[in-house]
């Protein structure tokens, strides 16, 4: 597993997706990890494969869909499943744990929202009332 600690946990609802956003400064400059899920998908979202969780690790060229396998959500760590070869990185980043010193960054409404996403995914999801 790659631990990493963050700073700043946040969720928003666009009009056409949500987000949730991990990272080490609250505007997303520095190291982040992402999840984002549209609500409805067409067929041309299907055809592409654009049609279920988008993951992105601090660049775009580190970003793909459909490649997030689980996600486990404890009292003060999110842990994220993937295949990191999609998204051409190393093996050691799987899974990516994400850690805070601070229970309160994990706010209800992030912890729903992943809930939700995995969910609506298919994706297998983990509540944990432990910590990490």
């Amino acid at each position: 597993m790659h631990p990493k600690k963050f700073k700043h946990a946040s969720a928003c609802k666009e009009a056409d997706y949500e987000m949730v956003a991990f990272g080490e400064a609250s505007d997303g400059s520095t190291d982040y990890l992402l999840l984002q899920l549209a609500y409805e998908f067409d067929d041309q979202d299907r055809v592409a494969g654009m049609d279920g969780i988008y993951l992105e690790i601090n660049d775009q060229a580190h970003g793909a869909y459909k490649v997030v396998h689980r996600i486990d959500l404890f009292l003060n760590a999110v842990i994220v499943h993937f295949s990191p070869h999609q998204l051409e990185l190393t093996d050691d980043l799987n899974p990516f744990g994400i850690s805070f010193e601070n229970v309160d960054c994990l706010s209800s409404d992030v912890c729903e929202m992943l809930a939700g996403m995995a969910r609506r995914a298919g994706i297998d999801f983990e509540n944990k009332p432990t910590e990490y």
